[in-house]
């Protein structure tokens, strides 16, 4: 019975560190909502091929092929997607906005975008409590392509609407991180000036 004992006081403590270090070391997500800031609606029904304008020739994400809005999970990060309704906004076409974000220490920044240029390179500011303010390279694939800058695929769709209607093609959302030094205090996200990069969505990590 002392061995038992002993025996079941040792599982005890090794699965209390155990659960102690997992919680640790689990990130902690902070979903964010940008729906304020959305000034482009991209994504369009197969009734109405032009409720929107994504990439300013008239195409547009398909609604039936986009999830609902609200939040979810993708590749194991909560994001919160925006709502696909007719007439509505629904992502970030950048123009330099600056995004305020919860005062915290961040170790990444989680984009749900795509671009609607090729070669859509370009660069973030962060600025911090203390003032200061850091730049952060934003390269983002074009909608229709393959990720050409280590970004991962969040979104696949088959077609898109094309302003004749629906147009079979493959799209893309990517999730592209940005790190953030978790040094510093985050205080906001100062966006490029360049409206053929789009963000849908915003996730930070501590």
């Amino acid at each position: 019975m002392r061995i038992f004992k002993i025996f079941t006081f040792i599982l005890t403590v090794v699965f209390m560190s155990y659960t102690n270090l997992k919680a640790e070391t689990e990130p902690v997500y902070i979903k964010m909502d940008i729906s304020g800031v959305y000034n482009n609606d991209g994504i369009a029904p197969e009734v109405k091929a032009n409720d929107g304008n994504f990439d300013y020739k008239g195409f547009n994400y398909t609604a039936s092929m986009w999830p609902d809005a609200g939040e979810t999970k993708i590749l194991g990060i909560p994001f919160t997607l925006p709502d696909k309704e007719d007439g509505r906004n629904n992502n970030i076409a950048c123009n330099g906005q600056e995004i305020e974000v919860p005062e915290g220490r961040y170790a990444s920044i989680f984009l749900l975008c795509s671009a609607t240029k090729d070669k859509a390179e370009e660069e973030v500011k962060l600025k911090f409590k203390d003032g200061s303010i850091s730049s952060a390279q934003l390269n983002v694939t074009f909608w229709n392509q393959e990720p050409q800058y280590n970004e991962k695929k969040a979104l696949e769709f088959c077609h898109n609407m094309s302003p004749a209607g629906l147009q079979y093609l493959f799209t893309y959302i990517f999730l592209q991180k940005i790190p953030a030094g978790n040094s510093k205090v985050l205080m906001s996200i100062i966006l490029p000036d360049e409206p053929n990069i789009h963000i849908f969505s915003i996730t930070l990590e501590k």
